[in-house]
């Protein structure tokens, strides 16, 4: 006897949001280690599970702190090179699987594990934050852009989410606050330069998720209700941001595949980006386009095109492999 639909729907639904948490929780093998260490300031290693809301906040910093030591590792082989383009694109690998990365915690199920918003006690749990951080191995050149890297991502994702409820246009960013957001980040430590740069790659892939997320169902046209509750005075930040992450890290299951990008220009799909590999580039689709957010080689020559169109043209003649569909978002 076939199954029912309802039946059918309920195992795809299951499906999905198994799939979700490889989109919202860093797969890297130092995870665990994370968790025994954090765990020895006396918080029980159940604590840190990444699938339940009172867990969620302790296991964003054992995330956060597995993607600390990748990057102070790649941090120190950073430092042989001048603050320049050629060394952009030398290091341009790790920039992508560090957007990517990002990408995937703006999607964790901690609505707010930074004490970002709505809380009364901000600077207790700045101090536990810091504290289980520092117990990892953090240091503050690598963990502040890193934060600033997820705040800002978080506070896009509310402001594009919150016109989409408001039926508002959504938000623009433009090249001069592009270079705005890169030189706070330049600012932050050294680490900044690359940690800005692919927190605004991070951004694009957001956008684009947002494009199919806010006008499809789920793949295979099962339909979830997101409604989101408005309070007197509007959305609340944290309603908005809570409901940000429960919605999409859901379409990014549906409908966002990862590949890996050698350096002959072949891909292969992956099931999650998992611990970082120079040889190879990350690269996200989502619904069936590539999604590759190109930066220009410098701020001169994106003030010089002015137009985002004519700059994808430009890159998709000079620069990539032509099998790949060039997205270029406003941020151009």
């Amino acid at each position: 006897m076939a199954e029912d639909f309802e039946q059918v729907a309920k195992r795809r639904i299951e499906a999905i949001f198994q799939r979700a948490e490889l989109f919202s929780n860093l797969n890297l093998s130092s995870v665990p280690d994370m968790v025994n260490t954090a765990s020895e300031i006396g918080i029980p290693k159940s604590e840190f599970r990444p699938n339940n809301n009172s867990t969620a906040p302790f296991n964003f910093l054992v995330q956060i702190g597995a993607l600390h030591k990748e990057v102070k590792e790649f941090d120190e082989y950073f430092e042989d090179y001048d603050a320049n383009d050629e060394m952009l694109r030398v290091c341009k690998n790790h920039i992508f699987w560090l957007a990517a990365s990002l990408f995937k915690l703006n999607l964790h199920l901690a609505a707010d594990p930074l004490g970002l918003y709505d809380s009364k006690d901000q600077s207790a749990i700045h101090n536990i934050n810091g504290i289980i951080l520092e117990k990892m191995g953090g240091t503050t050149a690598i963990c502040v852009p890193l934060i600033e890297a997820f705040k800002l991502l978080r506070e896009f994702s509310y402001l594009h989410y919150k016109a989409h409820l408001e039926g508002s246009d959504d938000p623009q960013i433009t090249i001069h606050a592009v270079a705005s957001i890169l030189e706070k980040f330049d600012n932050l430590s050294p680490a900044g330069r690359f940690i800005g740069l692919a927190a605004i790659m991070a951004y694009g892939y957001t956008v684009s998720l947002f494009a199919v997320g806010t006008r499809k169902d789920l793949a295979e046209n099962v339909k979830v209700n997101f409604s989101v509750e408005r309070g007197k005075s509007g959305y609340q930040r944290g309603v908005v941001i809570n409901a940000f992450h429960t919605r999409f890290a859901k379409y990014a299951a549906s409908y966002a595949h990862w590949y890996e990008l050698d350096d002959r220009g072949n891909l292969k799909e992956v099931q999650d980006i998992g611990d970082f590999s120079p040889q190879k580039q990350i690269v996200l689709q989502i619904d069936n386009q590539f999604v590759y957010v190109a930066l220009p080689e410098s701020a001169a020559l994106a003030y010089t095109l002015g137009n985002h169109f004519e700059f994808a043209q430009l890159i998709s003649q000079n620069k990539l492999d032509k099998k790949i569909q060039i997205v270029i978002f406003p941020i151009f």
